[in-house]
């Protein structure tokens, strides 16, 4: 009776560990089901995990490996986004084309204009637009305002996002307070005031004329 107990208990000990550690899969379909984003990750923590993606051009490649928690979005039917974070702050985005397969990591991504598939990343003092599958130690484009100071210009940056192809809007906390400048009709600005002092929000739309 002992020994049947005992091997009972070690066989469901041995079930459980074999359960706690299933690798786990999880596929990320395009909009119309033509390419996917397939995550394998050691086990349900998602700490240790692979990215592949797959299309009828490219077969299926790899991405990146031994990254944590990814998140995956399709920013259309011909390109996906993998997030990383890393910290705080900190992330980095690797991109998948169905025809160009993917991209090298790009940090701080906080806008995508898949259409033309140009990336808007913040830098440490300007924010800098690069072409997706391009040189992206080469911008095409900066942007360059009166961002407050801070360790990295993504704490200072609420929001950005493409209105269309060719028009950024930004909403960013600037530098000082600017009461005293003639007020600029394209820019909206808000100002709170706290225990730090005033702070000063704008929201502007850049126009970018990119090809």
């Amino acid at each position: 009776m002992w020994l049947r107990t005992a091997f009972c208990i070690s066989f469901l000990s041995l079930v459980a560990l074999s359960l706690q550690a299933a690798p786990i899969v999880r596929k990320s379909l395009s909009p119309d089901q033509s390419a996917s984003i397939e995550v394998r990750c050691k086990d349900e923590m998602e700490q240790e995990c692979s990215i592949f993606g797959e299309s009828k051009q490219k077969g299926l490649i790899k991405i990146t490996d031994g990254v944590r928690t990814p998140s995956v979005t399709w920013h259309s039917n011909s390109l996906a986004e993998i997030r990383i974070s890393c910290g705080s702050p900190c992330f980095y985005s690797w991109f998948f084309s169905p025809e160009q397969g993917a991209s090298a990591p790009i940090e701080f991504v906080v806008a995508v204009a898949p259409t033309k598939q140009i990336a808007v990343r913040a830098g440490m003092e300007e924010l800098e637009i690069v072409r997706i599958f391009g040189d992206i130690k080469k911008p095409i484009l900066t942007v360059k305002r009166d961002f407050a100071p801070a360790a990295t210009l993504v704490l200072v940056l609420r929001e950005a996002k493409f209105t269309d192809e060719n028009h950024l809007q930004i909403t960013y906390v600037a530098k000082g307070d600017d009461s005293s400048q003639v007020p600029n009709p394209n820019v909206i600005v808000r100002r709170t005031t706290g225990k730090k002092g005033v702070t000063v929000e704008k929201t502007e739309t850049v126009p970018l004329n990119i090809q």
